[in-house]
């Protein structure tokens, strides 16, 4: 690894003379007055623009950031960039009343075509639905991405109750140039790194590290408590692609300047990931979640639990609350998103070439930083991400920011050999697996041979036959693959009609 990457905490960082991102610039300032606060935790308060006001202010909060409790414009930084991000509107004109909820005549068609989607369980599978006319011609006019036209569950279903979603967990970064320039605008020396134009559309995928990617996310807009487990966060759902207007996703999808990317995992071991992390885990909350879910007799053997998800479905309970376990049956787009496919998500069965990197999860800590250097964000962020070595991340709703000091090495985003403590000599192995610090962390790979005999082996290899099908093409490549090259190796018919 080069020295020239690892930053050490200088006077100057903390002083203000040297750059440092904003979500770790020391600052205590207090908060405004008339500001709502959490009784418990003064130091944090919802964004201006948050659509409700929960009680638990913590979990939903930005905490440790006076500019989140009064500036209407955060988590943007920009009025053009918040024009741009311009969220999706459930109420409309020609309003019908659909339960309690008024939506309009758009809101009803979304909401047709998603459960009309969701029932069809799944997926064709033709990985380069851009490249592909309706008599399987290649068209030099017809690579433009429409996920309305092709069959999937399409953007905007997270929306909508008791469905899913193809684009549920696609996270749009800001653009490196606008923060870049932000930055040198406010008198802090930037470091030398260069912007580009680049901005990265990120599909975080369930148990493939999605949590560190939010987190970095909000690291980026400038969140002190980013640390903190961040579902509830609603500064960066500002970002998410599935809340926006269909115009806006349109123009994401078909934008060169995204670089679309997504990191897959060896389904066996994910799966196994999380049996122990949801389902067999020390948090009683998840465990008590999934039983009650899913009607569950207990915490199932894991046997049991893959036994259960080869059963079969014959329809798919869009009523979220039913408990039943025939829920568990079927791998299909009823699937919980933890278990479901990982090729399910962000459009990578039809969309494939849309998607400039595709990495391993075995190696992550050098294709993250690859990632992150070709959107520009990893002079300016990547390199100062910082978790402490102490640090125990699981079910905190509020983690204040690292406390930094001169001589301090900030660890970098992903890069987990960095995290090691002095008296920890052995760098991680391939086998060991690189997720030894991350959130959630099962150290699944190590018990893999403990948990699955030949026959559960066969039963995944089946049930995630499409995921196998990529995860074998990538899992022994040291570099990023791009989706295209992918596709074309996946499909004749990809291969026939690629465009240029």
């Amino acid at each position: 690894k080069s020295t020239a990457d690892v930053i050490t905490i200088e006077a100057g960082h903390l002083n203000g003379k040297l750059y440092l991102p904003d979500a770790l610039r020391p600052s205590r300032d207090q908060l405004r007055t008339g500001i709502i606060f959490d009784e418990d935790n003064p130091l944090c308060c919802l964004i201006a623009s948050a659509p409700n006001k929960p009680k638990r202010i913590t979990c939903h909060g930005t905490c440790f950031l006076p500019r989140a409790c009064a500036d209407k414009l955060y988590p943007f930084q920009s009025p053009s960039e918040q024009s741009f991000f311009q969220f999706r509107n459930v109420t409309f004109k020609n309003r019908r009343v659909v339960g309690k909820v008024a939506v309009g005549s758009e809101t009803l068609m979304l909401q047709q075509k998603c459960r009309e989607m969701n029932a069809r369980f799944q997926p064709p599978y033709q990985w380069c639905h851009q490249w592909l006319r309706s008599d399987g011609n290649a068209s030099d006019n017809n690579h433009i991405i429409d996920p309305y036209e092709a069959n999937l569950p399409p953007a905007g279903c997270s929306l909508i109750p008791g469905t899913h979603s193809a684009y549920q967990n696609l996270l749009l970064f800001p653009s490196s140039s606008s923060q870049h320039n932000r930055k040198i605008s406010s008198n802090h020396h930037a470091d030398d790194g260069t912007t580009n134009n680049n901005k990265l559309a990120f599909c975080g995928i369930p148990k493939n590290g999605i949590t560190n990617w939010i987190q970095l996310l909000r690291f980026v807009i400038g969140a002190p408590d980013y640390l903190s487990v961040p579902y509830e966060k609603h500064d960066y759902k500002k970002f998410l692609f599935d809340a926006l207007d269909e115009h806006v996703q349109l123009d994401i999808l078909n934008d060169d300047s995204y670089v679309f990317a997504a990191f897959l995992r060896d389904p066996a071991e994910r799966l196994l990931s999380l049996y122990l992390d949801k389902i067999n885990g020390s948090d009683e909350r998840w465990k008590k979640h999934f039983v009650s879910r899913y009607g569950l007799n207990g915490t199932p053997t894991f046997e049991a639990f893959v036994k259960m998800l080869d059963g079969e479905r014959t329809s798919c309970p869009l009523n979220g609350k039913i408990s039943d376990t025939r829920r568990l049956g079927g791998i299909d787009w009823c699937t919980d998103e933890h278990w479901a496919p990982q090729t399910f998500n962000c459009g990578l069965s039809e969309f494939l070439p849309r998607f400039k990197f595709i990495g391993s999860l075995n190696r992550v800590e050098h294709q993250a930083k690859q990632i992150l250097q070709h959107v520009g964000l990893w002079e300016s962020y990547g390199r100062y991400y910082h978790e402490e070595k102490s640090f125990v991340p699981h079910s905190s709703c509020i983690v204040p920011p690292p406390e930094l000091k001169v001589g301090d090495m900030l660890s970098g985003f992903q890069q987990q050999q960095r995290r090691m403590t002095k008296k920890d000599k052995m760098v991680p192995t391939k086998e060991q697996g690189t997720m030894k610090f991350a959130h959630h962390s099962t150290q699944s790979q190590s018990k893999v041979d403990e948990y699955y005999t030949e026959e559960l082996k066969a039963i995944v290899k089946r049930l995630y036959a499409n995921d196998y099908k990529v995860w074998n093409l990538i899992k022994d490549e040291e570099e990023l693959m791009s989706g295209r090259e992918l596709a074309m190796k996946l499909s004749s018919t990809c291969n026939e009609n690629a465009v240029s």
